[in-house]
């Protein structure tokens, strides 16, 4: 039997970002995907120091395009 090792660093990071996307996904029904609304309570909630420190407040909208 193979030996199984601990997730690298990389690994648990991406599993993060799953379970981070995952809080935010779904709440409007899909959860495979962010809605605009999902998208900004996500933003404004996890990376608030970003959100707080756009001069443009049309970034938000461009980054949703854009995703």
């Amino acid at each position: 039997m193979a030996k199984v090792s601990s997730p690298t660093e990389t690994e648990r990071c991406i599993e993060s970002l799953i379970a981070v996307f995952q809080k935010y996904a779904g709440k409007d029904g899909n959860h495979c995907s962010l809605s605009k609304t999902e998208f900004l309570s996500f933003m404004n909630t996890e990376l608030a120091a970003f959100t707080k420190s756009q001069k443009d407040p049309g970034v938000l909208d461009r980054m949703m395009k854009k995703l």
